[in-house]
Formats: C-alpha cells, sequence, structure tokens
C-alpha cells in the first residue's frame, strides 16, 4: 500500500487507468486547493476534473484536466514510455471556469471528441477532434 498527501478536503475528481504501462492500476485526483493533479498544470490553476481516454488511437491513456483558474482545458497524450507529453492547452473563454469534461464521438464522425460544462458561463462547449 502507498500513501500520498494530497490534501485535506478538496479532491474534485479521479480516474483510474494503467497510464505507465506496468500493469498496475494509476490514479489521477484533481485537487482544487493544491493545484496537483498527476502532472502540474501550473500554479493557481486549480483543477477541476479529470477524465482520461485514447484521445489519438494510439493505444495510450490519455488525460484530460479542467483547470477553473485559468478557464482553460488541458490535454496530456501518453507516450509509450508511460510519460506524458507536455499539455496541450485550449481556452474556454474568460470567467468560463470550466468545471466538469467528458469524452465521445459527438461529431459521428469516428473520432472521439472532448464536452466541456462551463459554470462561470453555464454552456457547454465541445472541443471536436480534426484528425
Amino acid at each position: 500500500m502507498v500513501n500520498k498527501s494530497i490534501g485535506y478536503n478538496s479532491q474534485l475528481k479521479s480516474v483510474v487507468g494503467d497510464f505507465n504501462d506496468d500493469n498496475y492500476p494509476d490514479i489521477v485526483v484533481a485537487n482544487y486547493d493544491n493545484n496537483r493533479t498527476c502532472y502540474s498544470t501550473g500554479e493557481n490553476s486549480f483543477p477541476y476534473s479529470v477524465t482520461r481516454h485514447d484521445l489519438n488511437k494510439d493505444n495510450q491513456t490519455d488525460v484530460i484536466v479542467t483547470n477553473s483558474g485559468t478557464n482553460n482545458v488541458f490535454v496530456f497524450y501518453e507516450y509509450d514510455n508511460g510519460t506524458f507529453a507536455e499539455p496541450l492547452s485550449y481556452f474556454m473563454g474568460y470567467e468560463s471556469h470550466p468545471s466538469s469534461v467528458v469524452v465521445s464521438d459527438f461529431g459521428d464522425d469516428g473520432r472521439i471528441d472532448i464536452a466541456v460544462a462551463n459554470y462561470g458561463t453555464d454552456n457547454v462547449e465541445i472541443l471536436f477532434q480534426s484528425y
């Protein structure tokens, strides 16, 4: 058993997957107060929600994190060695405060898209994949 402190009251979302291909489950936790996820998303970013999916069909589990403080969504593409590329950042708009994220083929084109609920602007934005 491993015990890792991540804060006392602000774990909002978590996701489990074998991110480093060692056949053991790994845990990613979005922690609002401590600005922590499995990989840093930046100081004062306030990670709020997290999900996982193989977005680019390379058989690696990618991680998507919403960040309320920066109004961004970060996508971490996983390499085949268990590490992640520098995140791609998608700005959701001023005062949007993205709070929830889900993935699905919203365009019915065989590509996995990202839907983000923004509690600051009371809307949902869909990031359609183009490849």
